[in-house]
């Protein structure tokens, strides 16, 4: 009798050892479950905090009036559905994403949601397999067979000019027509990565390259703002916007201000076109529907628009709609307020800067008429 109490009670420690493991297993990939989700950075940077407040939200619908914001949620592309199905290997806009772990060789491909606007909300087929580093070069090689071969969305044939000197006015230095800034700055192309801290490789080199372009082509002058206002990146858009209050306060409105950001699409034929014999990134324009300003940055919008449609078919890619951004995109701070995405990571920083030539020329042509 005295034996069998022992064993019974040493079985009942082992029971209780293996739950209390099982316990402090479960605990632990709870905790490291919810870090991984809740606060980790994602690809581009972007704390997870948003979703936690949608599960706060889910949860307690009453303080969804106090906590939660849609501008705040615009560019973080976050779902709780998205985050779980991260943890196990499976990207919910990349179906390929199952199967590829079954077959390797699907890994490769991607199938990719190109954006998070009203004309972006498509999806993309991918199959450019590149499990190699490539050069700029390789990379322009890829999507063009020869020197007389389009991109898709490329008017064949046209010869118009980049520049036209004709438009070139007296250069005024005592109040600057056009302001540029970047509320993400370290955004950047092709090989230089998809962020890199080089003012040289990255979004502000197009800024650069388009100043120069609008000051010395065209006589516009230009302030090229290149704070870096993407720390932290979820802070971007409020950082930048005390930029924009700031000159505003020193110069009063300008005849344009833009803000220019590079996209992010996994197709490169779909933000790559060539025009005059040169591969050039596409843009974008992106606006706000609920700013106030809504109808009078639409109006610069579509006459931007309408400007490249008749000179550069195809250089421009949409206008993508938000309803109301993150601060509106501080489109709400003028009514000459715009956003430009210039191409995608997925296009060289060559192709970038090609085309802030087109770019010039069309705010050349739109300021020729603004000023009549």
């Amino acid at each position: 009798m005295q034996y069998a109490g022992l064993n019974k009670s040493n079985n009942n420690l082992k029971m209780l050892f293996a739950c209390s493991v099982s316990l402090l297993l479960l605990i632990s990939i709870t905790v490291y479950s919810f870090k991984i989700i809740f606060f980790n950075n994602n690809s581009s940077g972007v704390y997870n905090s948003l979703l936690y407040v949608q599960v706060l939200n889910k949860a307690m619908p009453i303080i969804e009036v106090t906590t939660f914001e849609e501008e705040s949620m615009a560019e973080a592309a976050v779902t709780i559905k998205g985050e779980v199905l991260k943890l196990l290997g499976i990207n919910m806009y990349n179906p390929l994403s199952i199967i590829g772990k079954e077959i390797s060789f699907l890994s490769d491909l991607t199938y990719e949601f190109t954006g998070t606007g009203e004309v972006k909300s498509d999806y993309v087929l991918d199959t450019n397999i590149t499990p190699f580093n490539l050069t700029d070069s390789q990379i322009t090689t890829d999507t063009t067979q020869s020197d007389n071969t389009s991109l898709p969305g490329d008017s064949s044939g046209n010869v118009v000019s980049a520049q036209d000197p004709t438009l070139k006015q007296e250069l005024k230095s005592e109040k600057p027509q056009v302001l540029i800034y970047h509320s993400h700055t370290e955004e950047a192309f092709g090989i230089n990565g998809a962020n890199n801290k080089d003012p040289q490789k990255n979004i502000v080199a197009v800024g650069e390259a388009l100043k120069n372009e609008l000051e010395n082509t065209y006589g516009i002058s230009v302030i090229h703002d290149t704070t870096v206002h993407c720390y932290p990146y979820n802070g971007s858009y409020q950082n930048s916007r005390k930029t924009v209050e700031n000159y505003l306060k020193q110069y009063g409105d300008f005849d344009l201000i833009i803000d220019m950001h590079r996209d992010s699409v996994y197709s490169k034929a779909n933000v790559t076109t060539r025009i005059n014999g040169e591969d050039v990134s596409k843009i974008m324009f992106v606006i706000t529907k609920k700013n106030p300003h809504y109808s009078k940055n639409a109006e610069v919008t579509d006459k931007l628009m309408s400007i490249c449609d008749n000179l550069f078919p195809g250089f421009t890619r949409a206008v993508c709609y938000y309803n109301l951004g993150t601060l509106y995109f501080n489109q709400d701070l003028s009514n000459n307020a715009i956003l430009i995405e210039v191409g995608a990571h997925t296009n060289t920083h060559e192709e970038a800067i090609n085309s802030s030539k087109y770019m010039g020329r069309m705010i050349a042509e739109y300021l020729k008429d603004k000023n009549k």
